[in-house]
């Protein structure tokens, strides 16, 4: 898990949901909720999934109370229902969900929560479409089963399974994951040279340093946030490399750099 909080902007990534991802998460946005935050971003790229009430749980610091968050229809035992029994600390904060084609199991059960209830916008690819629970089980042989104990729908029955619904949560505001990595990454990745300069220069990045990348963002990419930005340009060391190798996405970090001169 990642967390990070810059220009009012907090950050959270989430990559697996474990036994105490929930709380993880819970203490962390509680702790935002003190802070002069503007909006959160919730990354859920990747995500395939674990267990699904932590998965419930991380939807509650932004639901309203008496919202249905998941719907959990078992073959052999009565439906149930998950419900937000309490105000959530952060439902009054704008947040932005990103999804990409791997997020899956317990993190579309997150997005579809938000979504279904209007308390975010998600930005990303069409889910992979893995709305069920599955359980495992030990033959005397020693082999194992894996078998499905229920289908997971929102509060208005939507069902994102590949086989039992739609194939997927699709964003309301859709892009390319990976066409936005490269595209930010290239405008400061002319040459490792410059983006050294940069880090010199900006040891932590300026609010119109950030401002000024952004605008060289398409304007369905800018309703990310900066904080995207930032952290593509600060933190990810190994595409920053990788985009600079490759001359179609260097176009005018340069210019950028020079200007910092």
């Amino acid at each position: 898990m990642v967390d990070l909080v810059a220009n009012g902007v907090a950050f959270i990534r989430i990559h697996a949901i474990g036994s105490i991802t929930g709380d993880v998460v819970d203490r962390l946005l509680w702790n935002y909720s003190f802070m002069d935050i503007r909006r959160v971003v919730l990354d859920l790229r990747g995500c395939r999934g674990g267990i699904y009430e932590q998965s419930v749980d991380i939807v509650r610091p932004f639901a309203r109370m008496g919202d249905t968050i998941s719907v959990a229809h078992y073959r052999t035992a009565p439906n149930a229902l998950f419900v937000a029994t309490a105000k959530g600390y952060l439902r009054a904060k704008p947040l932005d969900v990103l999804v990409d084609r791997a997020t899956a199991s317990g993190g579309e059960v997150i997005a579809l929560g938000l979504e279904s209830n209007m308390l975010c916008t998600v930005f990303g690819e069409r889910t992979r479409g893995k709305g069920i629970m599955q359980s495992t089980a030990h033959l005397p042989s020693g082999a194992r089963i894996q078998y499905t104990r229920a289908y997971l729908t929102s509060a208005g029955n939507t069902c994102i399974d590949r086989v039992y619904g739609t194939s997927g949560l699709v964003p309301e505001r859709p892009f390319e994951p990976d066409t936005l990595n490269r595209d930010t990454l290239a405008m400061v990745a002319n040459a490792l040279p410059d983006l050294s300069i940069l880090r010199a220069i900006y040891p932590q990045p300026t609010q119109e340093l950030v401002e000024q990348l952004r605008s060289y963002l398409p304007p369905f990419v800018r309703d990310v946030r900066s904080l995207y930005v930032v952290t593509c340009i600060w933190s990810d060391k190994g595409k920053l490399w990788w985009v600079a190798q490759h001359e179609r996405y260097t176009v005018k970090p340069r210019v950028i750099a020079k200007k910092g001169k």
